[in-house]
């Protein structure tokens, strides 16, 4: 969702918020917050969290990335249920100022789905290993699924958008 959505589904207006009280209803929360970047917030098992090595961050919620190393899991699977919180910020390797987001939360549900598919494609395969020591739902940590969901913001110039950039030049 986007934080206009969260507002709309929870009353917040803040996304860290409208992804706490989603977690009231479902098990892992992507939240697209316009410049401000991307909130993720899941839940993982007590015993299995695991602390940052990121800054803590101020927000809503106190230092509400303090676990974001932990991977999600589905609440039904936890034993001891921990919320669990993620933030990034956009990514500013592109423009200095970023115009528009959209197609961002497009593009952060698809890397988010790639990453539950990779955990589920993994298991299978490599059912012993200790990535699988609990029933995980993402591969990564929280923290390393918003790295891959961060929204980027693209010019269109990009060598490898060029070619299917159609519109003449100044147009």
């Amino acid at each position: 969702m986007n934080e206009e959505e969260g507002e709309a589904l929870t009353g917040f207006a803040d996304p860290l918020s409208a992804a706490n009280k989603a977690l009231d209803w479902v098990d892992l929360v992507l939240c697209t917050a316009g410049p401000a970047g991307l909130y993720m917030a899941g839940f993982t098992e007590e015993e299995a969290k695991r602390k940052t090595q990121h800054p803590l961050l101020p927000g809503a919620i106190p230092e509400f990335n303090q676990f974001e190393f932990s991977r999600a899991m589905r609440h039904q699977d936890c034993v001891n249920p921990l919320r669990i919180y993620s933030h990034i910020a956009p990514y500013m390797g592109g423009p200095e100022k970023i115009m528009n987001t959209n197609g961002a939360g497009d593009g952060a549900l698809a890397a988010l789905l790639h990453d539950i598919t990779a955990n589920n494609y993994h298991r299978n395969n490599v059912p012993n290993s200790s990535k699988h020591k609990c029933k995980w739902l993402t591969y990564s940590s929280l923290a390393q699924v918003c790295k891959i969901c961060q929204p980027r913001e693209l010019s269109g110039a990009e060598p490898a958008l060029a070619a299917f950039n159609s519109r003449p030049a100044g147009a």
